[in-house]
């Protein structure tokens, strides 16, 4: 098994934060589909898979940045996390 690097799990967190609802859960699949339309617009290099977003996910879990509600819904952990991310991303360098 290939281990995530931390830029494409910092890559996915983005798109976790990127999206309308932030602040409400979301599904993989829901991840997995707005990183096509990402892609088609070129606004990320390489979309995700469902393989790519099931292994991360509990790394990022692991690590206290995303809950798992339910049965197939996360959210962020931290409230503000994902204006932070924005926020860091807009930033010259990107998050250190």
């Amino acid at each position: 098994m290939t281990e995530a690097k931390p830029d494409r799990q910092r890559e996915l967190l983005t798109r976790i934060a990127s999206r309308d609802n932030r602040d409400e859960d979301f599904a993989i699949t829901e991840i997995v589909e707005a990183a096509k339309v990402r892609v088609a617009d070129k606004s990320i290099r390489k979309a995700f898979r469902a393989g790519d977003v099931n292994q991360m996910l509990p790394r990022l879990i692991e690590a206290g940045l995303v809950d798992n509600n339910r049965h197939g819904e996360y959210s962020l952990a931290v409230p503000l996390f994902g204006e932070y991310l924005l926020r860091a991303n807009r930033r010259p360098g990107g998050p250190p």
